[in-house]
């Protein structure tokens, strides 16, 4: 009687850690929606970290908060270059160079000579939206700045005013204002906190703006406004023709000038283009029944005369809001089709891949409890940063495979099964 006590004891204990692996899986887990993916673990122990970039001798470049380290490919990790004034959001590589961006500064820092440099200072990121977001393609980077505020308005939903009482969003052009003030401190847009906007006010032109693309010529160190009127943009890459993408997060329903119903997008951002922050979201004016709250109002324009009257389209528009966390296109056909574009959508907990059709489909499916921090195409497929666990994957193709399995968690159901079988033969057996 006790070897049978015993025995359904031990079963009761196997059990439970199947049950509890399955739900650490469902809390972290990464399983493909598509037959023929297959997905890879490469690294481990990278919890807390920001980005990574992948160079061509298949070393990665991963960057915390203070620090960038190497993992080489044959294992071999070590500190690149560190500073306790760091704040790393972003990072790239090209010919034996790491780009990132720290703080309000762009660096480059040269893995031979070990020397560091600014490339870029004093950008005007203190707001909602801070991370600045760097791509290189041949001899040009590329750096994302989001915007100060929600839609163009300081307010008490901007907590941020408290440090820095005299921000405000920055144009990177010339823009004339309409007398529409908000809230109970009758802030104008364009201004700080407590400071009124009149018919015809002329905002100046900024060298550097918030809510734009700025570019970055890596032979002259000189740099310009390559696009604005881009809200925030939260994940960028290039194409095989080297057009850029982004996705870029919509208005919120919050602050003095909610904007209702809005989505995120993804857009082809072209060269001096206004995209339309903060009187237009996805093409469309602010004044559009799209945007209509319960009571069947919209939010009224903020510019007098508007630097394009019918801005450009996105290419893709998802279905929700501050969903879509990072990009990256499929420049080599390497997944699927050359140029799809694949997102994480942060809500969902899900990696989707845009086709030129402008359609989503979920790619990978991630635990509700998982934390993307960047997606990036490599040499060999799309590598994924789940930060929660510390954890570096990379997505392929295998076409011999028609089904997917996490070899962990593989493992971790045969021995389960395995144990399970011989306790319940053994236990008849006793009887």
């Amino acid at each position: 009687m006790k070897k049978k006590a015993g025995l359904a004891f031990i079963l009761l204990i196997i059990v439970s850690t199947f049950i509890f692996v399955n739900a650490r899986k469902q809390d972290y887990g990464v399983g493909s929606n598509v037959s023929n993916a297959k997905l890879e673990l490469k690294l481990k122990g990278l919890k807390g970290a920001k980005d990574f970039v992948k160079d061509n001798l298949d070393n990665y470049y991963i960057a915390f908060k203070k620090r960038i380290i190497v993992v080489e490919k044959d294992g071999k990790s070590y500190t690149v270059v560190s500073n306790k004034e760091f704040d790393i959001k972003s990072i790239d590589y090209k010919d034996n160079i790491l780009y990132f961006s720290s703080g309000n500064k762009i660096y480059s820092y040269n893995l031979q000579s070990k020397k560091l440099k600014e490339c870029i200072g004093n950008i005007p990121n203190f707001g909602d939206y801070k991370d600045v977001f760097i791509k290189v393609s041949g001899n040009y980077l590329i750096a994302s700045i989001g915007a100060a505020t929600n839609s163009g308005v300081v307010g008490e939903d901007n907590h941020w005013t408290k440090e820095f009482p005299l921000e405000k969003d920055h144009s990177a052009k010339e823009l004339i204002l309409k007398e529409v003030n908000f809230g109970k401190d009758n802030t104008g847009a364009f201004k700080e906190k407590g400071k009124e906007s009149f018919d015809g006010q002329v905002i100046p032109e900024e060298k550097i703006g918030n809510s734009t693309l700025i570019m970055y010529n890596l032979e002259n160190e000189q740099y310009e406004t390559f696009a604005w009127g881009i809200r925030n943009i939260t994940g960028l890459d290039f194409s095989s023709k080297g057009k850029i993408y982004a996705s870029v997060g919509g208005m919120e329903y919050r602050g003095v000038r909610p904007i209702c119903n809005d989505k995120d997008y993804i857009y082809e951002i072209k060269k001096d283009e206004w995209y339309g922050f903060p009187d237009f979201s996805g093409g469309d004016p602010v004044t559009s029944p799209k945007f209509m709250d319960e009571d069947e109002k919209t939010e009224n324009f903020l510019l007098s005369k508007h630097p394009n009257s019918t801005p450009q389209g996105p290419a893709y528009e998802h279905d929700k809001v501050s969903a879509i966390k990072s990009l990256a296109v499929d420049s080599k056909g390497i997944l699927g089709e050359t140029d799809d574009i694949y997102f994480y959508d942060d809500i969902e907990k899900c990696i989707f891949v845009c086709s030129s059709e402008k359609t989503a489909k979920e790619f990978i499916s991630l635990g509700k409890k998982s934390n993307i921090k960047s997606i990036k195409t490599t040499n060999s497929g799309i590598g994924i940063l789940e930060t929660s666990q510390g954890c570096l994957y990379e997505a392929n193709i295998n076409d011999a495979e028609k089904s997917m399995f996490n070899s962990a968690e593989l493992f971790t159901y045969v021995i389960a099964i395995l144990l399970t079988a011989v306790i319940v033969t053994t236990f008849f057996v006793i009887k």
